[in-house]
């Protein structure tokens, strides 16, 4: 607190201490996630376009596994994905509702709504209009 009584900016940038959600996920098993820093939302609202500034299609469709694989951790708190099980064909095979229920789990730890998911979607339908005319 600052001398006033509000919160001054060492408040904001001390270090986070994540948050962690244990859910048992049908077809899959006790699961913990973890919360997100700023970083790890960049990541994920960034990680749709090129280093030229390019929506990429493919990329947009997978945001609910990137969604998981920047919060489904062990014991320790690590991640238990990386960006190649995003981009990979492993969760081709999974089952749609654990999937769906992983990322509704994270959704909700971190903060996300679907009207956050749905603005990235609108980005890329408008990207491939603009690209098309």
């Amino acid at each position: 607190m600052s001398d006033n009584g509000f919160a001054g900016k060492s408040a904001l940038f001390k270090p986070y201490k994540r948050r962690f959600v244990v859910e048992d996920i049908p077809g899959v098993g006790k699961c913990r996630f973890r919360s997100w820093t700023e970083r790890d939302r960049t990541a994920w609202e960034q990680r749709i376009y090129s280093k030229k500034g390019d929506i990429i299609p493919a990329r947009q469709r997978e945001q609910r596994r990137a969604l998981i694989a920047l919060s489904w951790c062990d014991g320790d708190g690590d991640l238990l994905l990386s960006e190649d099980d995003v981009r990979g064909t492993a969760f081709e095979d999974a089952d749609s509702l654990s999937v769906s229920r992983m990322a509704e789990v994270v959704m909700s730890l971190v903060g996300l709504a679907d009207d956050d998911v749905d603005d990235l979607e609108e980005a890329v339908k408008n990207s491939e209009t603009t690209q098309g005319d």
